[in-house]
């Protein structure tokens, strides 16, 4: 894929990742790690905001400035020995996290919403209208995204607006009870699950606009917003917000505006849209990265149907039931996978391309 093709602007890009994290915030099951209370998990919102920003270093180090580079684009002056593995292994991670994503969404839907039906048939139908989306390219995804992204942003102030009255800090428990070592032990885990970082190393050459800017704006915004939320089911649900597996569902369950009895019958259809999405881009992506890695040697549909058919089967064996899950997702599995995509490869590969142009320098 060539720059200039396909291509959409900084607020396009993190528009889509502003509703790909908020889903994700929506389907956040509590009881995974060790639980913490409502006034320690908005405390959290600022142990992400650091790792993130920490995490996004190595990204940003790579893509340069505009014009952007991809991390294959550094990665190709040492071809034969770097692109294809590191193709490899990116596409490996997209593909896990967009299965991490069809798996909590499916048990999401399964506990909440369908009441532990077996999901199998609406899982796959979501993954082939997410290749389908796939496969039409990134500007589509970004203008789907920008709309759903205001549409999620209204939905969220509509509830807020509804529940706002209920708060009440007297149910709001004090601070840092589970210690700060637990509070920033989530937060590192919590920003190890932004994969939307490590998309910005194949993204960001496709993107108009101030990269850098648009990741700091799109954090403090979302990391704001966060600790909102979480101060509100404290604040509102007091202790039974504590006890539920998605608190943030509670709160919509418990907002009521109009004809809608409950605001989640709204925002439930938000988020099945957001996560329609979330897969495409992710399959989007790993496509993205194989076809750069292998210099567009194979079928794109092809690899778009084989990354649908992997997410697929990664969503069978993480959503066998919750408590495997919550095992397998509190393992070092996903931080070491984020951690060697979104700063060791992009270290070595900065480094090895940096250390390339100063032997250059040197001879000439």
């Amino acid at each position: 894929m060539k720059t200039g093709q396909n291509t959409i602007s900084s607020f396009q890009l993190f528009s889509m990742i502003y509703i790909f994290r908020m889903v994700a915030t929506f389907t956040y099951m509590l009881r995974i790690r060790a639980p913490l209370e409502s006034t320690d998990r908005a405390i959290m919102a600022i142990a992400y905001f650091v790792f993130s920003l920490l995490f996004a270093l190595p990204v940003f180090l790579c893509i340069g400035k505009q014009p952007y580079n991809s991390v294959l684009t550094l990665a190709g002056t040492n071809r034969h020995k770097w692109t294809k593995p590191v193709a490899m292994y990116y596409a490996f991670t997209f593909i896990w996290a967009a299965g991490v994503a069809a798996a909590r969404f499916s048990l999401f839907s399964g506990i909440v919403l369908l009441q532990q039906e077996n999901l199998n048939i609406f899982i796959f139908v979501l993954l082939a209208v997410s290749i389908y989306c796939a496969s039409k390219g990134l500007e589509p995804l970004a203008r789907a995204g920008s709309v759903m992204s205001v549409l999620l942003f209204v939905s969220l102030i509509l509830m807020t607006g509804t529940v706002i009255k209920d708060f009440d800090t007297l149910y709001l428990q004090p601070p840092l009870q589970s210690g700060l070592s637990a509070v920033i032990y989530q937060g590192f885990h919590s920003a190890c699950r932004n994969i939307e970082t490590t998309s910005l190393l194949f993204t960001a050459s496709h993107t108009k606009g101030n990269l850098r800017k648009g990741y700091l704006i799109w954090l403090v915004f979302f990391c704001v917003q966060l600790a909102a939320l979480f101060l509100l089911v404290g604040g509102i649900a007091a202790e039974y917000g504590n006890l539920q597996m998605f608190p943030l569902y509670t709160l919509a369950a418990l907002a009521k505006i109009g004809i809608l009895e409950r605001m989640d019958d709204l925002l439930t259809g938000v988020w099945v849209i957001c996560a329609l999405l979330k897969i495409a881009y992710l399959l989007h992506t790993s496509v993205a990265a194989i076809e750069e890695g292998f210099q567009n040697k194979y079928n794109r549909n092809k690899l778009l149907i084989a990354g649908g058919i992997l997410v697929f089967a990664a969503n069978l064996f993480l959503s066998q039931n919750i408590e495997f899950f919550g095992k397998f997702i509190a393992s070092p599995v996903n931080p070491v996978l984020f951690m060697i995509a979104t700063v060791v490869l992009p270290l070595l590969i900065f480094a090895k391309n940096r250390t390339k142009k100063t032997a250059v320098r040197g001879k000439t």
